[in-house]
């Protein structure tokens, strides 16, 4: 969807201010100070469900939350090196941990990748680029039987700006 055209379609309504986007990835910045996190989400998936036909889930932050998953990255010493080798991937409902601890038991993974499952996101470290990665978030998603969305942390970065 055009991300102007959503800033647009966002700007207009009366309790959000401050409205951007960050550019195709789908990453909205915004104030809602007066709104609910639940309340937001539903606005957001309701408006991009109204003017541009997806039907899509929606995930919202608060900028607290986010500096939350930000300083809990377990891989900081590799994200200090190259953003783009370390993701967050956030999920609606936490994946069953034995199914968690079933794939873990399988590392070493491939090309050294590895990931960290806490409360509301899991961080994934791949060493040779999320584009050559094995352990992706379709391989997470199948594993783990969970919807996954994934943002390095050069994105999270930029949200938290």
């Amino acid at each position: 969807m055009p991300m102007a055209k959503l800033r647009d379609v966002l700007n207009k309504v009366p309790e959000f201010s401050k409205v951007s986007t960050l550019v195709q990835s789908g990453n909205i910045k915004l104030d809602a100070p007066a709104t609910t996190s639940e309340a937001v989400q539903a606005t957001l998936k309701d408006l991009i469900e109204e003017h541009f036909g997806y039907d899509v889930p929606v995930m919202v932050f608060t900028r607290d939350e986010l500096c939350a998953i930000n300083e809990a990255n377990p891989y900081k010493e590799a994200s200090s090196a190259d953003h783009r080798k370390v993701h967050v991937g956030f999920f609606d409902e936490c994946p069953d941990a034995e199914r968690v601890t079933a794939l873990q038991s399988q590392a070493p993974f491939p090309q050294n990748e590895e990931f960290t499952v806490l409360k509301n996101c899991m961080f994934l470290h791949t060493p040779l680029g999320y584009g050559r990665a094995k352990v992706n978030s379709n391989f997470l998603e199948k594993h783990l039987d969970i919807e996954l969305t994934c943002r390095n942390m050069n994105t999270i970065a930029k949200l938290l700006s």
